[in-house]
């Protein structure tokens, strides 16, 4: 899937990441390193990173911090914004743990826009489950 996006879409229009869940990486898989993980494989992508993300970076390595979910997130979307549409693949998401981590990744997914998430693997009863309980979701 992730060959066949890449081979498909125009690289200077599109981004492509993806996330591989593994039940046995749990504990390298927190939603921060996640969405570090998608904000590196999005960043190599685009020509120039926003001023705003170069920003943070600095200020965070003056201090000698590592930015929370929530600056994640703000890189995330501005990175997003470079790109008129992304594909984010998400595999295995039955594998990760559903408290520490699906349950606060999967309203990020939900409401990301033009960004076009793809779940492979056994999520549909997942995804329907969490959608029906979800206030951030719209139909």
């Amino acid at each position: 899937v992730i060959k066949h996006l890449k081979d498909r879409v125009d690289a200077s229009d599109c981004g492509v990441a993806y996330i591989y869940f593994d039940y046995k990486g749990r504990g390298n898989q927190t939603p921060i390193l996640v969405l570090a993980s998608l904000v590196k494989q999005l960043g190599y992508q685009i020509p120039h990173l926003p001023q705003k993300i170069s920003k943070l970076y600095e200020d965070l390595e003056h201090k000698g911090e590592r930015p929370s979910l929530e600056e994640l997130l703000v890189v995330l979307l501005s990175i997003f914004a470079s790109f008129k549409r992304a594909f984010i693949i998400f595999d295995a998401l039955d594998e990760c743990n559903q408290k520490g981590q699906r349950d606060r990744l999967l309203p990020y997914f939900i409401v990301w826009g033009r960004v076009v998430p793809i779940y492979l693997s056994q999520v549909d009863i997942i995804l329907k489950t969490y959608r029906c309980h979800s206030k951030t979701y719209q139909e």
